[in-house]
């Protein structure tokens, strides 16, 4: 009976491992292939019909990627995308020369090397931190001037502000189709691929905007790309109230 018991109980402990191995590998896949799905379904929805995503979620049903995985993963693989694609030293110094040249300013050796420094930590903080400073900032004054304007649509600041989430994740996908721009020119395809890249958004965000606040009609659009405007005004004016703050976060990183 003696002998008995520790080869049953190996044998048991064989079947635990075993049936833990199974179960642990099938949730790994079942998650990775939930995941892809979700995601794949996500970007697709984003584009033909927006406002089922946000309402998804909304309404607590987890048939998509959730709004915050989907900005945080998108505005990173456009930041690393973007940061392998340019210099963004080179690219800031160039469109502060084109500045200089068309002000017809002549700057000297020391001013130049100024801006280079201002360049190289403009260039760390946007490798960094850009992710970061869409979500912290630029969501939340979109989702305010959006409510301002259509509170009767949607009354709830949260609404807005899942809506926005989502739909400024997507526009940083749109703005990885843009990246082959970068590819053929230096200073000058920078200085293209800024205005088309923020045309090519900004249509989209009316459009996305427009399918979740269910406005007809041009006078709603318009109103859609006035609190767009409006939001963007404030993200402005909340960086150039930071901008002393960035000033010693710059200097924190050189030192």
């Amino acid at each position: 009976m003696s002998q008995e018991e520790p080869t049953v109980a190996k044998t048991q402990d064989n079947e635990v491992d075993e049936s833990s191995a199974k179960d642990l590998a099938a949730d790994f896949l079942t998650g990775v292939f939930n995941l892809e799905r979700s995601l794949v379904g996500t970007v697709r929805a984003m584009f033909v019909c927006p406002e089922e995503p946000i309402n998804a979620y909304l309404k607590r049903r987890k048939d998509y990627f959730g709004p915050f995985k989907y900005i945080f993963l998108m505005a990173t693989l456009y930041t690393v995308l973007l940061n392998l694609t340019i210099d963004w030293e080179e690219m800031i110094m160039s469109s502060a020369a084109h500045g200089n040249r068309l002000m017809g300013l002549e700057v000297s050796d020391q001013v130049l090397r100024e801006q280079a420094k201002i360049a190289e930590g403009m260039s760390r903080l946007m490798q960094q931190y850009l992710p970061f400073m869409v979500v912290l900032f630029y969501v939340p004054v979109l989702a305010l001037s959006s409510k301002w304007l259509f509170h009767k649509q949607r009354p709830r600041y949260l609404q807005h502000f899942v809506a926005y989430t989502y739909i400024m994740g997507h526009t940083n996908l749109l703005s990885i189709g843009l990246l082959p721009l970068l590819w053929v020119g230096s200073g000058e395809m920078f200085r293209l691929f800024s205005p088309v890249s923020m045309v090519a958004t900004s249509a989209y965000a009316i459009y996305a905007a427009q399918r979740f606040l269910q406005v007809r009609g041009w006078k709603g659009w318009l109103k859609i790309a006035l609190s767009l405007l409006l939001g963007l005004g404030m993200f402005i004016a909340i960086v150039s109230l930071l901008s002393p703050f960035i000033g010693l976060l710059v200097h924190y990183m050189k030192s």
